[in-house]
């Protein structure tokens, strides 16, 4: 599966309505701080209803026509309570973690080796890794 998106497809579980849209039209309609692709368009998913019944009940569908997510039985991420894409769910059926989250994992774990291979004094007055993810902020507050 490419992560770019030529366009999707909602199909409405109420009233049976579909409706298309292109990967330029949802980076006009909504101003992207990011590059919108198949990995993180759940950030988004939140924004679609039917144009008909105004209901957030769809499926929605990638270029092949195959199912990314279905508001009926979506699953989610366990780290940012977004939907996993059904997609990545096939590829790894026991995942709790979306794409991003699991990107997110794997960078932070990463730093985290590469913080405790290193002695204590080579970092006295620098930022730890956990810094940047936990802005300032502890599980105490």
């Amino acid at each position: 599966m490419s992560n770019k998106l030529s366009h999707i497809t909602l199909h409405c579980h109420e009233c049976d309505n579909q409706g298309e849209i292109d990967y330029e039209s949802l980076v006009r309609k909504w101003k992207n701080d990011y590059k919108l692709d198949a990995t993180n368009i759940n950030t988004i998913l939140g924004r679609f209803k039917c144009r008909d019944c105004l209901k957030r009940n769809f499926i929605l569908l990638d270029a092949k026509d195959e199912v990314l997510f279905d508001m009926e039985r979506n699953t989610p991420c366990a780290s940012c309570g977004y939907a996993i894409s059904f997609h990545r769910l096939k590829a790894e059926p026991d995942t709790k973690l979306c794409v991003s989250c699991k990107h997110l994992s794997r960078d932070y774990d990463v730093e985290v080796e590469a913080w405790r291979d290193h002695s204590k004094d080579e970092f006295v007055g620098k930022k730890s890794p956990y810094d940047s993810y936990y802005d300032g902020f502890t599980g105490n507050e």
